[in-house]
């Protein structure tokens, strides 16, 4: 009560929860972002899935709930624990799950594959892709994982959700479509301790040829160091504290108009990924809805002024 917190998603996600956030009855309450993700299971949502794999008779999968170390494969599950593997082929198989752990991959074929739940490094310990093919592959990663990729492709892919807290890429070369999610440049202070590392390497990414959908980078991504996309559908702010700036007097003209909020809704959520330690901005533009104008007047108002 008299207080709002929000989980941030997919970056066009949280804007249009922080516009719901803003118009009555709620927009005198204060705003919070909380950055736990909302796919992380509780504590009792743990014991149950420990249950459900009791009434199963899952002996695999109750080994994995009390100890983390199991190592299982089936069908339509996969989990690789402290393997270190050249040159494997896990091309073309169709998986409910991929997990991996403390484990290293070298030229190894993903390609084609299809994985609903895809943990690229689950554990403390991150899991290392050098040189690997994930080429025409579909997948999902809510929650990618401590995993670091360096110099793989990712040539036509079908990503529905990346949410990359704690990913490296390096060298790594994308197409097809990544639908939803993020990369932080930066980790959650209350993982240090438990990772080791303050920052996510991420560098030389050619993204040239990848539609983005709701996708973004924040906290600390060096964009000039990636190969991002161009074309109407987004929005790149080299400098967006100069843009936010100049965007905002003119915003303020509008009056007191449902543009005018919703463009001061997309200002603000700027603002806070520039204080999060984003120092550009690139910004996916909807397809459609009340927001979709909002990004094209503002692109709009940000090119006029770079020029």
């Amino acid at each position: 009560p008299g207080h709002i917190t929000m989980r941030r998603t997919g970056p066009l996600t949280s804007v249009m929860l922080l516009a719901v956030a803003r118009s009555p009855p709620y927009a005198q309450l204060p705003v919070s972002f909380n950055v736990r993700p909302n796919f992380m299971p509780s504590k009792n949502e743990k014991l149950g899935g420990l249950g459900r794999a009791v009434q199963r008779g899952d002996s695999a999968a109750i080994v994995a709930h009390v100890v983390g170390r199991a190592e299982r494969d089936s069908d339509n599950h996969l989990s690789l624990k402290s393997r270190r593997l050249t040159g494997e082929d896990f091309s073309g198989r169709r998986l409910d799950s991929f997990s991996s752990i403390a484990s290293t991959f070298r030229r190894c074929d993903f390609r084609g594959m299809r994985i609903a739940d895809a943990s690229w490094g689950a554990g403390r310990r991150k899991s290392t892709y050098e040189a690997c093919s994930f080429d025409g592959s579909h997948f999902s990663s809510i929650s990618p994982g401590n995993a670091r990729f360096v110099g793989c492709t990712f040539h036509n892919v079908n990503v529905a959700e990346f949410c990359a807290h704690d990913v490296e890429l390096i060298d790594c070369a994308f197409s097809g479509m990544l639908k939803k999610g993020f990369l932080n440049g930066s980790r959650d202070r209350t993982k240090i301790r438990l990772f080791g590392r303050r920052r996510n390497v991420i560098r030389g990414n050619d993204f040239a040829s990848c539609e983005f959908r709701d996708f973004t980078f924040r906290t600390g991504v060096d964009l000039s160091q990636q190969v991002l996309p161009i074309g109407d559908k987004y929005v790149f702010l080299s400098d967006p504290t100069l843009a936010i700036r100049v965007a905002r007097p003119i915003v303020a003209e509008w009056g007191n108009s449902e543009m005018q909020r919703l463009a001061s809704v997309v200002l603000e959520m700027w603002e806070h990924d520039i204080r999060d330690g984003q120092k550009q901005l690139f910004s996916c533009i909807p397809d459609s809805g009340e927001f979709s104008d909002v990004y094209k007047e503002l692109r709009h108002i940000v090119e006029r002024t770079s020029a």
